[in-house]
């Protein structure tokens, strides 16, 4: 449980931390509100998952408007040296058709405690939260999001060990893969009304990424690996579904390294609510399903992020209570 005086505003974010102030091995950010100022903020809290944090409530404007806070999911990710910070984040600015810009701000060598000036990466547009992680590969953060007006999935990226901004790629449409619609011979490009999932292994330099979706055309949850070549990311030969029953669904899945992917989602069995993990086809692990029942308490639980200190031998997945995207 996130303990108070900061409520959770939006969805919350997960990664592996550095355990600033021995606040523990995790990092959280989600929207929340400032009583002191009396107005929403960003939130990152570093934690050890119990009751020992830091927290970091952050401002911030652009252009005379404030824009440090949002209604959607926002990401945090944490570089391998761990003193560089990176928070992405739907801007609160609402544009012409819901759409908003997709901002980011990073920290470095001080736990968090400044921030640069919110950047705006251009041309990345969403309706939705984002989700991004650290290629430990090419040291560089990537980012996935559903783009504005199509609902395709997109990734940008940029370098993670290196101070400044105007480095971000280029954001480029997920080509594939094809995904089978509702009607006869009919295929379509992935699309999805929420989030996408991004992962890379934090403790793997070689391990490939992946990225994962409930598709609008057939409702399944997808996975595909990514890898970066030739200057940008590129998509593998092999489209992972899920088995997760469609109607049972009640999240957006989330992915974990355990020493090999791990797909997280809140579903919902026998009049309550609950849990399940499960490993990606092709892939040993550890276990095959986990499915087990929260109750209703949890009635409004959702997974929205994951990660895992395997130095600790624990995983964790993050639920957020009366959140939506």
């Amino acid at each position: 449980m996130i303990p108070a005086p900061f409520p959770v505003h939006s969805p919350a974010s997960l990664s592996v931390g550095d355990g600033v102030q021995g606040s523990g091995d995790y990092v959280i950010a989600y929207n929340t509100f400032d009583s002191s100022t009396q107005s929403d903020a960003l939130l990152v809290r570093f934690t050890d998952r119990l009751n020992n944090g830091v927290d970091r409530i952050i401002h911030a404007s652009l252009n005379g408007v404030d824009v440090g806070n949002t209604l959607h999911r926002p990401c945090i990710a944490v570089s391998a040296a761990g003193t560089d910070y990176y928070l992405v984040w739907a801007s609160p600015v609402e544009g012409g058709g819901g759409w908003r810009q997709i901002l980011a701000m990073e920290s470095h060598g001080n736990g968090g405690s400044s921030w640069s000036t919110p950047e705006v990466i251009q041309n990345a547009f969403t309706r939705t939260g984002v989700s991004c992680s650290i290629d430990r590969a090419t040291e560089r953060l990537v980012v996935a999001f559903t783009g504005a007006g199509e609902d395709g999935l997109w990734l940008t990226h940029c370098p993670s060990l290196t101070v400044g901004s105007g480095q971000w790629s280029a954001p480029k449409r997920v080509p594939g893969p094809l995904i089978p619609g509702d009607q006869p011979n009919t295929l379509h490009l992935p699309s999805t009304f929420g989030p996408p999932d991004v992962v890379f292994d934090f403790f793997s330099t070689s391990t490939q990424g992946f990225l994962s979706w409930q598709d609008n055309a057939d409702l399944f949850v997808h996975s595909i690996a990514i890898t970066f070549s030739g200057g940008d990311y590129v998509i593998g030969a092999t489209n992972a579904t899920h088995l997760v029953d469609r109607s049972l669904l009640r999240s957006w899945p989330v992915v974990s390294f355990e020493g090999a992917p791990i797909l997280g989602s809140s579903i919902f069995v026998g009049n309550n609510h609950g849990e399940e993990r499960r490993s990606f086809p092709g892939y040993s692990s550890i276990f095959g399903t986990e499915s087990y029942t929260v109750g209703a308490v949890h009635a409004a639980r959702r997974y929205t992020g994951a990660a895992s200190n395997r130095l600790w031998f624990e995983r964790a997945f993050l639920s957020t209570a009366n959140t939506g995207l």
